[in-house]
């Protein structure tokens, strides 16, 4: 019997390839799971939490430096108060004082102007050191009662330098200007001792 040769010999050669992929892919999935690779529960990947990375845990917090300072009783705290409020009180007196003097000598203001804000400068100045004379340091810490004294000295030297300025603006004399705006100067500098005087005796009653 005689057998005819197959029309298309290559038909059968894509069906042949496809069975090897597929058995390929069947024996390389196998041999993954046989490795260990894959979890047969879910098919994902097993990890060891052992193996994990623990990151230290950084205080970002800021340490507490017990505050600005130690608490003071009543009476220390008021006098701190008081003698701190004497001191801002002094700033705007002293202030009003030498803008008058650059008016003038800026030719902005009259000499009745000038001479008013001067008297009413001296004025503020007596009442303002009057009320810091009239002030006491605490019974209780009688080791600050000599740097209240040296608080109550210093008060009375602006008044003395605005006096000063004020008879050098009322002088007939010739070349005063000169000597007024050293007054004015000095005046400044006393306020500055105030506020030194203040900040010591705070320091030391907040010790």
């Amino acid at each position: 019997m005689d057998v005819k040769p197959d029309p298309k010999p290559g038909r059968w050669i894509l069906p042949l390839v496809i069975v090897a992929m597929v058995g390929f892919t069947y024996v390389f999935v196998n041999s993954i799971q046989a490795d260990g690779g894959g979890d047969a529960g879910d098919g994902g990947i097993e990890i060891d939490p052992s193996s994990t990375t623990t990151f230290p845990v950084i205080d970002t917090s800021e340490p507490d430096d017990g505050g600005d300072g130690p608490d003071l009783d009543p009476e220390t705290q008021a006098y701190v108060d008081t003698i701190n409020g004497f001191d801002g009180a002094l700033t705007p007196i002293a202030t009003d004082f030498v803008a008058a003097n650059d008016a003038w000598d800026d030719k902005t203001a009259t000499y009745v102007e000038t001479r008013d804000a001067f008297n009413a400068g001296i004025n503020d100045l007596d009442a303002w050191s009057a009320e810091v004379a009239a002030s006491t340091a605490p019974a209780s810490r009688p080791e600050l009662a000599e740097l209240h004294q040296a608080v109550i000295d210093a008060s009375s030297q602006p008044a003395v330098h605005a006096r000063e300025a004020l008879d050098w603006l009322e002088s007939t004399e010739e070349g005063t200007a000169s000597k007024r705006r050293d007054a004015v100067t000095a005046m400044e500098m006393a306020a500055a001792s105030f506020s030194d005087a203040v900040s010591a005796a705070v320091a030391a009653a907040s010790g």
